[in-house]
């Protein structure tokens, strides 16, 4: 599994080649692995129709459902599975201390 499909899931196509026109025309390859999350979460924004979101999506990048205290972000943090997870915990509260040490110790550890 791709670090996208951890948030999002293609719905109505099969993975492959898509011509989009959001935020520029190009084409985006849904079979590629490092697929870049913040492009697809711009695509979800946009209302993409072939996108949906999984509860790790609402949670991680939008906080559905998140406990936003500060000691469970920095907590979640120092175990994410990726550098694009611990930045999506960080935004959501950018300026914590402790949130952003634990980013910071992350960031240097990988």
């Amino acid at each position: 599994m791709s670090k996208w499909q951890k948030y999002f899931k293609l719905k109505g196509i099969v993975p492959g080649k898509v011509h989009v026109s959001i935020p520029q025309n190009v084409i985006v390859d849904f079979t590629d692995i490092h697929l870049d999350l913040e492009l697809v979460k711009q695509l979800w924004e946009s209302d993409f129709p072939y996108l949906t979101i999984t509860a790790d999506g609402e949670k991680i990048l939008y906080g559905i459902g998140l406990d936003t205290s500060a000691s469970n972000l920095a907590k979640m943090i120092r175990h994410a599975s990726n550098i694009d997870e611990a930045k999506a915990l960080l935004n959501h509260k950018p300026e914590s201390k402790i949130v952003n040490q634990a980013f910071n110790t992350y960031s240097k550890s990988i």
